[in-house]
């Protein structure tokens, strides 16, 4: 009974293993997990048991992937397949078992091939991918004149998620101000209610240049001295 639970408790560990993501180390540690990305000169994994971990390709001495990746190189269409890179430094990946070399240097990242499909086939609604912030303030005077003032700003940017590759995309700007103000002295009264929003499209054909276009509209009602 014991020994067929060790072989029972041996085969699980070698079928996750299997399905893992392996690193060997040059100081003979090695780690598994599912990749993240290779970018920038780092390796990052995602360990059950570490959490997310990222090391320096100058430590790893071989890498391979259980699933799919996409490979992202400027100027051409990503490759997809199984990647490895060699106790030699090569970088291979191998697809309906052809395999080829890849030079490290042209790559702009490696990333899990179901996630770079879900980031660049999504289709995002005019409501999404939108960052930005908000902004509240209120301030009171009191001397021989009393004023009052409330002010609400938004601003918020709508851009295609970030997938490694630059392509040419729209990107949106919007900003929105409110202020409300109120004055008095002397019996007299004065408020005001100013609304200002503008929006900007932008083109952008590389990560340095664009063209643009922006309309925008502000309306400011006073109330006279009363």
């Amino acid at each position: 009974m014991r020994l067929r639970l060790q072989l029972f408790l041996a085969v699980v560990c070698l079928g996750v293993g299997a399905r893992a993501d392996v690193v060997n180390l040059k100081n003979g540690d090695r780690v598994t997990g599912t990749l993240v990305s290779v970018k920038g000169g780092s390796l990052t994994l995602q360990s059950d048991v570490m959490g997310k971990v990222t090391i320096p390709l100058a430590q790893v001495v071989t890498f391979s992937t259980a699933k799919p990746v996409a490979i992202v190189t400027k100027g051409q269409q990503p490759l997809e397949g199984s990647f490895a890179i060699q106790p030699s430094g090569e970088w291979q990946v191998t697809a309906e078992g052809k395999t080829q070399s890849v030079s490290a240097a042209k790559v702009d990242m490696v990333m899990p091939a179901d996630a770079y499909q879900t980031l660049t086939e999504a289709t995002h609604r005019p409501w999404q991918d939108w960052k930005g912030s908000t902004g509240l303030g209120y301030s009171i005077q009191r001397g021989n004149q009393r004023t009052s003032n409330f002010t609400l700003s938004l601003s918020g940017v709508r851009e295609r998620p970030e997938v490694g590759l630059f392509e040419r995309h729209w990107r949106t700007n919007f900003n929105f101000t409110s202020l409300l103000s109120h004055a008095e002295e002397q019996q007299n009264t004065v408020t005001s209610r100013t609304l200002s929003t503008s929006a900007r499209q932008d083109y952008l054909f590389s990560p340095d240049n664009r063209g643009s276009a922006w309309p925008g509209c502000s309306r400011d009602r006073r109330t006279p001295p009363a």
